[in-house]
């Protein structure tokens, strides 16, 4: 579930399979760590790529059985509750983007960045309603028609190729291996990610990327 098969862009084929999976291992330590904020991880591919199943995977490694994607809303409040309740949000297929058109790019880099979600508390009349948006965010496409230009620089893609008939494993399966395996692999990466912190500050000053505390973390 969290190894798809990957490959290289054709315009860029320096970001190679074992560079998208470093990011990644890093990206998941970060997650475990709660840095924020993070990258969006965008898991990009056609039908058949796995990549459903690596951002519904990275969902049930952080919450268990009940972690999941959800389709993208009509209602932009309900991507907004999920940013502020949830230490992360999976949004599946989100190929047809101008149903939300008018919203989803800015709450996207908002969410990335690590804002707040303000503004009156309903059923009152002055009550104000405050909360971060704390949530890391995963996002599976074939288009990828949400990456407006300040999105795509919040983003971290990965590019997922279509698995042959005889590669695929059954969903039970994958589950089944998952969830049996989340345990070790939680107390992995919280490893990991303890000793990246132990060493962060030796990490060169400069780094050229828009999150200096992933980037260092890298």
């Amino acid at each position: 579930a969290l190894n798809p098969p990957l490959t290289a862009p054709d315009e860029v084929p320096e970001y190679t399979p074992d560079v998208q999976r470093a990011l990644l291992y890093a990206w998941l330590a970060g997650l475990v760590a709660g840095m924020r904020p993070l990258p969006i991880l965008a898991a990009l591919g056609g039908r058949g790529s796995g990549k459903s199943w690596l951002a519904r995977g990275i969902a049930k490694l952080l919450m268990g059985g009940e972690g999941d994607v959800t389709p993208l809303s009509d209602d932009p409040r309900d991507f907004q509750t999920l940013t502020i309740r949830r230490p992360l949000v999976g949004l599946d297929n989100v190929d047809d983007a101008t149903k939300a058109a008018a919203w989803l790019p800015d709450a996207l880099a908002t969410a990335a960045t690590g804002g707040r979600w303000q503004g009156r508390q309903f059923h009152t009349r002055a009550d104000v309603f405050d909360a971060p948006l704390q949530a890391a965010i995963i996002i599976t496409s074939r288009t990828a028609t949400f990456a407006r230009a300040d999105v795509a620089e919040r983003t971290l893609p990965l590019f997922c190729e279509s698995l042959s008939d005889d590669a695929r494993v059954a969903d039970s399966a994958l589950l089944e291996e998952l969830l049996d395996g989340r345990s070790a692999l939680l107390t992995h990466l919280a490893q990991q990610a303890a000793d990246m912190q132990g060493i962060i500050d030796s990490a060169p000053s400069g780094v050229p990327v828009r999150f200096l505390d992933f980037g260092r973390l890298v």
